[in-house]
């Protein structure tokens, strides 16, 4: 539960109010001394009701979204490994199992549903070169699936980091330029 307090603690300290959703009860106040502000059960359809159309933003994991519903979803990692799940593929039952999961993931959105499947996944994202793998899109998005998409790219040229500031006397610096320079 390490990333969840750290995740917790940021938020209050952007001044975020932080609300734990959980179908188990018994995780209120691990999840309350983790930071969060309020806790709401999940497997009680009265409590998630009542925190309905509370939050700007709502992190979840899929297994915690059902029987929610969102107007917008932004799926991350839709590639092999994560969609399904390594560790769900191993007999036929727990691929279905998957199969489940990731209708339930794409059904949470009333209005707009994303899909981010990465090209590549970098090994040392922070480093100075450039050792990656290929991702492959998961198995669930066949031809078929694809065929109801809109598609974008990224467009030719840019990178994972933002250009700051440049004008045409000057050239745009990077985040990454702007970090490093600071540890020279």
């Amino acid at each position: 539960m390490f990333e969840c307090s750290v995740v917790s603690g940021m938020l209050r300290a952007f001044g975020c109010e932080v609300t734990a959703f959980s179908t188990s009860e018994s995780k209120r106040a691990e999840a309350l001394g983790m930071g969060a502000h309020h806790f709401a059960s999940t497997s009680e359809p009265r409590s998630v009701l009542e925190h309905a159309g509370r939050f700007d933003l709502v992190l979840s994991t899929v297994h915690s979204a059902k029987g929610l519903e969102w107007n917008a979803v932004h799926l991350l990692h839709v590639t092999e490994g994560s969609f399904p799940s390594d560790m769900g593929v191993s007999t036929p039952d727990g691929l279905d199992e998957e199969r489940r999961l990731f209708h339930v993931a794409l059904t949470r959105a009333r209005d707009a549903l994303h899909l981010y499947a990465p090209l590549r996944y970098h090994h040392h994202p922070r480093a100075r070169d450039d050792r990656h793998s290929f991702a492959q899109r998961s198995r669930f998005l066949d031809e078929a699936a694809l065929a109801c998409c809109d598609r974008v790219r990224a467009a030719a040229g840019t990178g994972p980091v933002p250009a700051l500031g440049g004008s045409a006397t000057a050239p745009a610096r990077t985040v990454a330029a702007e970090l490093d320079a600071l540890w020279v």
